[in-house]
């Protein structure tokens, strides 16, 4: 019997989980990146936000002294 080249049906349905299985940990791993690229830009934008508040008061309190003689 002559041996034919190309792939079992076998083989191919291997093939097909083990790219399902590599294809689905890389979409876990990109959603968790999302999620930690989402939580970054939170926190860096309350900093900024605090900051900014921090920055009104000291002005406020700055100005509250303004024309009061020493």
């Amino acid at each position: 019997m002559k041996k034919k080249s190309g792939f079992t049906l076998v083989e191919l349905i291997v093939g097909m989980a083990v790219t399902m299985v590599a294809l689905a940990a890389a979409v876990l791993m990109f959603r968790d990146s999302t999620k930690a690229n989402t939580n970054v830009t939170q926190t860096s934008d309350m900093s900024d936000n605090m900051r900014a508040g921090l920055n009104l008061i000291v002005q406020d309190l700055i100005q509250t002294g303004t024309g009061i003689p020493t």
